[in-house]
């Protein structure tokens, strides 16, 4: 379920996210749309894997821990940026609704119940979830820069064809 509520989170920010006016702006540069929902889509994609990886290894798998490292990187994604930005901004910042309905109750309870079921053991978690954060985080920036990078090599390439 839960990886269910990340793609629907990213459904949300690919469908809003891109014609928000207070977007971000990464190193001074613009994400283009189309960077954004590639970034989103593979994201995706990384959760589906991640459940997958912990139904098929079960408990104390590394899909186990790569699972439970991603929900936390989802439920602290509620709050920065989605809560932080809607208050900061005194409005609606895309994917707030999704990160609150989806990403903290089941990246929480995916949490609580992985340590509980003895799914995942704490001292292990402790490094492998941060990890899985950073992980993620640094996945994502990776992404958008590929995703920016291919738009750009388009564009060059579509205005060298129309100077043919």
């Amino acid at each position: 379920m839960f990886a269910f509520g990340v793609v629907a989170h990213d459904t949300e920010e690919a469908w809003l996210l891109p014609s928000w006016p207070g977007r971000p702006r990464f190193r001074r540069a613009n994400v283009e749309a189309a960077s954004f929902r590639f970034a989103a889509a593979v994201l995706s994609l990384v959760a589906l894997l991640a459940a997958w990886l912990a139904d098929v290894g079960g408990a104390h798998s590394l899909g186990a821990y790569f699972i439970a490292g991603y929900a936390t990187a989802m439920v602290l994604n509620v709050f920065l940026p989605h809560v932080a930005a809607t208050v900061a901004l005194r409005a609606y910042a895309p994917g707030t609704a999704t990160a609150l309905l989806f990403n903290l109750p089941l990246g929480g309870w995916l949490v609580y119940r992985s340590l509980a079921e003895h799914w995942i053991e704490p001292s292990a978690f402790a490094v492998s979830g941060p990890l899985t954060v950073l992980g993620i985080a640094a996945l994502g920036a990776a992404l958008l820069w590929l995703g920016n990078r291919h738009v750009a090599a388009a564009g060059r390439r579509s205005s060298q064809d129309g100077m043919r």
